[in-house]
């Protein structure tokens, strides 16, 4: 009894939602292992186990702050067997903090996709999972990128429409994250590489919104037309901070730069269209996203009137 008293009061010491902090569920230690005649099952042995394990790594976590030795727990967690297990994908979430503030970002999108490609499972928690995911990836898409220009993507949800569209709409916004994952940094023998796969991501993501912009409902066609815009805009202007490899010829650094431009002013092209058919969307619930397409109609028709200038340095 003293060892389980020892989980329940660790567990119900973490219930805030700082996310530089453990979390854990309400609810979660007061649950009794399945068991037979107060007897545990194989099933509820291993489920108390990965908990008081969980309540071992918190204790080091939160209470002593030995990082390192939580961790490690924490890592003996993620491979216990059993992807429903809760703690395990507490214990996933928990990682990628930990990754975070130690500046491993490789490391903290590893855990932080266990997570969203378990989102049927832990749906709560795959969803904090996301949101962390754009803090990390927002700084390096720029200070305004695909992720915050308008409503901002993981924060944003459409409320008091169908179900569906609500959900294709979750989905839509998932492939805007793998959009903006892959970044466009050149080297002299991945540039055709890079570019293909940028492409495929930003197809794939606009392809994601097309059922909702064919949507009769205001809301949900606003939605995917912004979508569309930014995502056209945030590719445009990748285009335009590219950095073309030193080792490339002059002649053939002009080429690609010439390449890049006529691209980026058709992305631009296409964005300032997807802007002003939201501009024309007059119903009420489209509001918030009217109001952030118009920010962004005259600051690109100005942009694609400009005449092409490809003769200038890297």
């Amino acid at each position: 009894m003293a060892r389980w008293s020892l989980m329940f009061l660790l567990l119900g010491a973490c219930q805030g939602s700082d996310d530089s902090r453990p979390e854990v569920t309400p609810g979660l230690d007061a649950r009794v292992p399945p068991g037979v005649g107060g007897r545990l099952t194989a099933e509820g042995r291993a489920r108390a186990a990965a908990e008081m394990l969980f309540a071992r790594a918190h204790h080091l976590d939160s209470v002593l702050g030995d990082l390192a030795a939580a961790e490690k727990l924490y890592r003996k967690l993620t491979t216990l067997p059993g992807d429903e297990l809760r703690v395990r994908a507490l214990a996933h979430l928990r990682l990628a903090e930990l990754c975070r503030l130690r500046q491993d970002r490789r490391c903290a999108m590893a855990e932080l996709d266990w997570l969203i490609n378990r989102a049927a499972r832990h749906p709560t928690l795959a969803q904090r999972a996301e949101r962390t995911m754009v803090r990390l990836l927002h700084p390096q898409a720029g200070k305004m990128s695909a992720l915050t220009r308008g409503p901002p993507v993981g924060f944003t949800s459409l409320v008091q429409v169908p179900v569906a569209a609500a959900n294709q709409f979750q989905l839509a916004e998932k492939a805007l994250l793998r959009y903006v994952r892959v970044r466009l940094s050149f080297r002299m023998h991945n540039v055709d590489a890079v570019r293909s796969l940028k492409r495929v991501r930003l197809n794939a993501a606009l392809k994601a919104y097309d059922a909702l912009r064919k949507s009769s409902v205001p809301n949900v066609k606003a939605a995917a037309l912004f979508r569309q815009g930014s995502l056209h805009q945030d590719y445009a202007e990748a285009l335009g901070r590219v950095r073309v490899p030193e080792e490339f010829l002059p002649r053939e650094a002009v080429k690609l730069r010439a390449k890049l431009h006529v691209e980026s002013v058709s992305h631009f092209r296409s964005a300032l269209a997807r802007y002003r058919a939201v501009r024309q969307i007059a119903d009420v619930a489209a509001e918030r996203w009217r109001r952030a397409a118009t920010k962004f109609v005259d600051q690109l028709a100005r942009l694609v009137r400009r005449r092409p200038a490809v003769g200038g340095g890297r």
